[in-house]
């Protein structure tokens, strides 16, 4: 479905017009670093319909998928999982688990009722510190 403004102009028009514009000030390498939130704020009002129909069209993987797919992605081997501490007694056991990023200098704990579960928090904290070191990068 296409959508004019109040101008009449097409909004695919100004989505193309902009991704062009954006590519070649970022081909030129004239980007100013301090309008990148500015810039981020416009791309997601243009594409948020794009961006909530792909968001929503991935299938959901599991963290530790997310952070072994995030860190290949960046040439990074795969993260470590290591069983730190069991606690409790055999019917309620309960798992500390340790996820190391070495690359990265990053590790993690996360606790759960099963090894899987305790790994699986760890990765989304893996997944978290990893994200929050790339938002201070841009």
């Amino acid at each position: 479905m296409i959508l004019k403004n109040i101008n009449g102009i097409l909004k695919t028009d100004i989505k193309f017009c902009f991704i062009i514009g954006y590519n070649q000030v970022l081909s030129q390498k004239e980007f100013n670093l301090s309008n990148f939130s500015t810039v981020r704020s416009v791309i997601i009002s243009l594409f948020k319909p794009e961006l909530l129909e792909i968001a929503s069209a991935v299938p959901a993987k599991d963290p530790k998928t997310r952070l072994q797919e995030l860190l290949q992605g960046e040439g990074f081997t795969p993260p470590a999982y290591r069983v730190s501490q069991t606690l409790g007694q055999a019917h309620r056991r309960e798992f500390i688990v340790e996820c190391e990023i070495p690359e990265r200098g990053l590790l993690t704990h996360g606790r759960g009722s099963s090894r899987k579960a305790a790994e699986q928090k760890a990765a989304t904290l893996g997944i978290e510190k990893l994200l929050k070191e790339k938002s201070k990068d841009d």
